[in-house]
């Protein structure tokens, strides 16, 4: 059988955005789905972002870390319709907004025998060595 939602009887469980900062931050945060000179404008015409957007926004007041998931919904549906001209908000490493410098890693060498490769895995001996990627 199917399940049904109902509104809370208290209206802050059902309006996250209970100030008019965590309104104005929210509608910052997902302007991108409104924005006609935006990465996202090129899809405009093929999805709707208005029901998006609202979702956004109620995400970024619930909890902001939940926006991200609105916007990769949004880039997803784009995506399906053969829309590709757009920057993503996650980057190579999967980090919302980030910059790809999450998944960088670097070889380290410390005193004489001591050596850290770029999976983190540390090495202890003497002598010459060569490390291929």
């Amino acid at each position: 059988r199917p399940q049904t939602c109902t509104e809370s009887a208290v209206p802050a469980a059902s309006d996250p955005c209970d100030t008019a900062a965590k309104q104005a931050a929210a509608e910052a945060y997902c302007r991108a789905l409104r924005d006609p000179q935006g990465d996202y404008a090129a899809c405009f015409d093929d999805v709707a972002p208005e029901e998006l957007f609202e979702s956004c926004v109620f995400d970024h007041c619930a909890e902001p870390s939940l926006a991200c998931a609105t916007l990769q919904l949004y880039e997803d549906q784009c995506r399906n319709r053969g829309e590709l001209d757009f920057t993503s908000v996650v980057d190579a490493c999967g980090v919302c907004h980030g910059d790809g410098s999450a998944c960088r890693r670097t070889c380290v060498a410390t005193g004489d025998p001591h050596y850290q490769t770029f999976d983190g895995t540390w090495y202890d001996f003497q002598g010459q060595c060569e490390y291929v990627l």
